[in-house]
């Protein structure tokens, strides 16, 4: 190996953790290596750890929300001695609030198949300008609660939440999740609650089969849509 390590990506974990990402395990002495600035100003950061190609900082006051943080990066090597000398990641720091995620769409009845898959889902919605990393999000259906994956909504963007139940049955479909345990959603209705990684309620929805309007459409096989 003769490539040195490369600044992937920053996110906040919790209001005074950051976390960073290399793309191969690194070594890191001390925080002078590192410099977080938001707002065009630097941050004093309280201690650091390194585990694998993860940096987890601490700073010593949190940042303020909708601000946009630079991290900086120098002289980071990896486990064969390549030496990055330089590297930086910007991104923006927002903790999303209530109603910038909604379920958009609920599969809770696929037999008989009527044009979709015969596999329960669950589609969401980023409303907000920003993008939302999923990392410690739960969705709670019923009494059960299912975590989510590392993975990041971007503004605009469905996500098809499922779990595998029938192997490639939503292959065309480019943002997808697969969450195990995702099933066994209430034909009859339930309260399906999505909680972000503070455990704060970021949307609530208690649904019942009558939505569905149509007698036929409770025979099973369609989905219930948000519409406004």
């Amino acid at each position: 190996d003769t490539m040195s390590p490369v600044l992937m990506s920053a996110v906040f974990q919790e209001p005074l953790q950051l976390t960073i990402r290399f793309d191969e395990p690194v070594a890191i002495k001390d925080a002078s290596q590192l410099k977080v600035e938001a707002a065009s100003e630097t941050r004093s950061i309280d201690s650091l750890k390194v585990l694998n190609n993860c940096l987890f900082i601490w700073m010593k006051e949190p940042i303020q929300n909708e601000t946009e943080i630079t991290v900086k990066a120098y002289h980071i090597s990896d486990c064969f001695g390549n030496i990055n000398i330089c590297d930086s990641v910007k991104f923006f720091h927002y903790i999303p609030g209530f109603n910038d995620l909604i379920l958009t769409e609920i599969m809770a009845d696929p037999f008989p198949s009527v044009s979709l898959p015969e596999a329960e889902y669950i589609e969401i919605y980023n409303r907000c300008k920003y993008p939302v990393y999923l990392a410690g999000w739960e969705i709670y259906i019923g009494n059960k609660s299912i975590a989510f994956g590392k993975d990041t909504i971007w503004p605009g963007e469905y996500m098809l939440l499922h779990d595998n139940q029938v192997p490639d049955a939503f292959g065309s479909i480019p943002e997808q999740m697969v969450m195990s345990g995702l099933q066994g959603i209430s034909n009859d209705g339930q309260t399906i609650i999505l909680k972000d990684n503070h455990n704060g309620i970021i949307f609530s929805i208690e649904y019942h089969s009558s939505w569905s309007q149509d007698n036929y459409k409770s025979d099973g096989g369609w989905s219930l849509e948000m519409v406004d």
